[in-house]
């Protein structure tokens, strides 16, 4: 069965906040760090998905070490992506359960056109 566009996005922004739910556990993780250089998510729409590509920005020789990343930025964030994910998740099990629906009504029109002789 072929996977239907809304479910291929769906399931692309599941993985998406999947990985930056990760990314923000492990920028928390390692806030204390000295010298540590957080995560920082980028969110692109591609093909009727969502990607989510990781990168770092090292500062520069001699710059003072900034604090961008918080713990209060960090579970906005948090609270963000759960909300995101579950959203994603509604999406997906309305479009498998609309399946159901159409399969069910396709199998109930094919055993009444074998029950009138057709």
């Amino acid at each position: 069965m072929k996977i239907a566009p809304g479910q291929n996005s769906s399931l692309s922004a599941l993985r998406a906040y999947s990985k930056s739910t990760a990314a923000t556990a492990h920028n928390l993780a390692n806030l204390n760090t000295e010298k540590f250089v957080p995560l920082k998510r980028h969110f692109v729409e591609q093909d009727g998905g969502v990607k989510l590509t990781l990168s770092r920005e090292s500062p520069e020789p001699g710059a003072s070490m900034s604090r961008p990343q918080s713990i209060g930025n960090s579970m906005v964030e948090l609270v963000g992506d759960g909300h995101a994910y579950k959203a994603n998740l509604n999406a997906l099990k309305t479009q498998l359960d609309l399946d159901d629906v159409l399969l069910g009504m396709a199998a109930g029109s094919r055993d009444q056109d074998d029950g009138n002789g057709n």
